[in-house]
């Protein structure tokens, strides 16, 4: 379920920054951290997302699940030790 949500989320996302022009993206805009051009809101995104992400993966192997190296198969991949399952089994649909 929280995989869903969140791979939704940032297929929104995506959309929505791919359709992003030059004016839109040198524009000011405000932001938590002040007035920022597109540009800037955008890195500021990447670095949050990141962010999270690693708190994520860190509360993940806090509670013995391990992600296969390669992140966008983690719900295929991540298995639990003494047989829990997989990321998908525990957390999943």
């Amino acid at each position: 379920m929280i995989v869903r949500y969140l791979s939704g989320s940032f297929d929104y996302c995506a959309g929505i920054i791919g359709k992003l022009n030059e004016k839109e993206l040198t524009a000011k805009h405000n932001s938590p951290d002040g007035n920022l051009q597109g540009w800037d809101v955008l890195l500021a995104m990447f670095v949050h997302v990141a962010h999270h992400r690693g708190q994520a993966e860190i509360y993940l192997r806090d509670n013995g699940i391990f992600r296969h190296p390669i992140w966008s198969e983690v719900c295929k991949h991540a298995v639990a030790p003494q047989g829990k399952g997989t990321f998908d089994q525990r957390y999943g649909d």
